[in-house]
């Protein structure tokens, strides 16, 4: 999980970098769009297709994210209950013994 964790955030931050480069080709597109009248549909669908496959590229990051910190929950849990099963064995030992010691300092 910490190699998943990393790579999330090395992929967050590609998106930052690469959100300024999807405004940029917003701005153009909405440029050429008013600036070419007889391809101007063929722009908008491509500009609404390359925001579409952004916003789900960002939605399947958070969707990782959220994921991951559920794993990440899951894996502590079990870990500390395992900790826990460990310690109550351990104990369970020490009441269900008949050793009481040799003598009153021991007991």
């Amino acid at each position: 999980t910490v190699e998943v964790q990393a790579w999330c955030k090395r992929f967050e931050q590609e998106l930052v970098v690469e959100e300024n480069r999807v405004g940029k080709l917003n701005t153009m597109a909405n440029t050429l769009i008013e600036e070419i009248g007889e391809r101007m549909e063929e722009l908008r669908d491509a500009l609404e297709e390359l925001n579409k496959k952004w916003q789900g590229l960002q939605s399947g990051l958070e969707e990782k994210k959220k994921t991951l910190a559920i794993a990440i929950e899951v894996q502590t849990y079990l870990r500390d209950a395992q900790e826990v099963d460990s310690w109550i064995k351990e104990k369970r030992n020490g009441v269900a013994g008949k050793e009481y010691g040799r003598d009153i300092a021991s007991v």
